[in-house]
Order: structure tokens, then sequence, then C-alpha cells
């Protein structure tokens, strides 16, 4: 596919930051995410499939791949009146060569995850979907222990989820059409902040 562009337009929020006018737009959105040890990547991916083959993130606003020339355009403002609020856009741009098998990443990245944090996508998953789980399809039969049982714990079917298990990986991936509004939040307990993240496209 060649001159693809793609834009991408949301509002992050996180309670009680704080954000500088004087800082880079990618800058500026970094500091805001350092409350709660996080960051922003922005990247090329390449697949053969739906195997993911390499990733080269934008250190500017030119990157060049093995199979073409990029462009990118990032903007971040603080929304006026709102403090910890800013309204994000960002614009990819294929400007020559070809790009088959490929997609741009806007990638939040959280160090020091504590798995308590309360995480959240409308309509698809609550607190992290972090409970019992069973079938392999929507609505599965209930297993035996569960008829005229009180004291069964909170089961869900086998839906996108992250590890109830302690010390264990975990990943949800979802697209936009999985919920019921494209968002993604989270709440830390330990820090007492939250992030909102609303896209649109």
């Amino acid at each position: 596919m060649k001159n693809l562009r793609v834009t991408l337009i949301g509002f992050l929020c996180l309670s009680s930051g704080t954000v500088s006018l004087a800082q880079e737009p990618v800058g500026s959105l970094n500091e805001l995410l350092r409350d709660i040890n996080g960051s922003l990547r922005l990247s090329v991916k390449e697949f053969n499939g739906t195997d993911l083959l390499s990733e080269q993130p934008f250190n500017k606003e030119l990157l060049q791949t093995k199979t073409g020339n990029w462009s990118m355009q990032f903007k971040a403002s603080p929304v006026s009146k709102h403090p910890g609020v800013m309204d994000v856009s960002t614009s990819f741009r294929l400007n020559s060569g070809v790009a088959k098998s490929s997609a741009v990443s806007v990638s939040f990245d959280f160090s020091k995850w504590n798995p308590e944090n309360y995480v959240l996508v409308p309509a698809s998953v609550y607190n992290g979907n972090r409970y019992r789980a069973i079938g392999n399809s929507y609505s599965p039969q209930y297993p035996k222990d569960m008829y005229y049982n009180p004291s069964v714990p909170l089961t869900i079917s086998n839906n996108p989820r992250l590890s109830i298990e302690s010390n264990k990986a975990s990943l949800v991936e979802l697209t936009t059409g999985n919920v019921a509004t494209p968002a993604l939040c989270f709440f830390s307990k330990r820090n007492k902040k939250d992030l909102l993240y609303l896209l649109s496209k």
C-alpha cells in the first residue's frame, strides 16, 4: 500500500497531573505519564500474517524501514480549565515504499505495574477480568460445583483477561470494535491516581 495515512486522535486524562507547556509535545505527555510510571512509544510494526516480524520506533519525525519511508506528526496540548487532561493527535504517513503487512502503533508502557490496579475497558474488561473462567465460548455450561452453591466465586466465560495467578505475566489484546467506548482506563490504588484514554480515528 502506497501513500498510506493514518490519524489517531484522543484525550488522555490523569488525575492530579500537571503539564509544562514549554516542553515538546511528546515530552509533555511523558511528563504527565511519569506520575504513574508510564511512557509513550510510537512505532511501525511489520507482520507475517499475525506473527510480528519487527517493530521500529520513531525517535524523530522520520523513520526509514526496510520497505519504506515514514513520517509522523504528534501534537499534545493541555485542555484549558482541566488540569491533568491533554488533547493528543498522532498522524502517520508512508511517504515512499510499500507496507503490505504493516501497522502503526501508539503504545503506553508502564513499569512498576501493580496487579491490584483496577483495569477497565468498557463492555469488555472489568477489574482486568481477574476471575475464575470456564468454557471456551460464550455462555458455557455451568459445572456441577456451581449448582445451588451460594459460595461459588465470581465466574466468567473464557474472555480476554489478566492473570488471576500472582507473579504470572498476562496480556489483553482488543480492537476498538470489542468495546462499547474506545477507551482504556486504570486506577492505581497505591498511588491514588487514575488514567483514562479515549480514542477516535
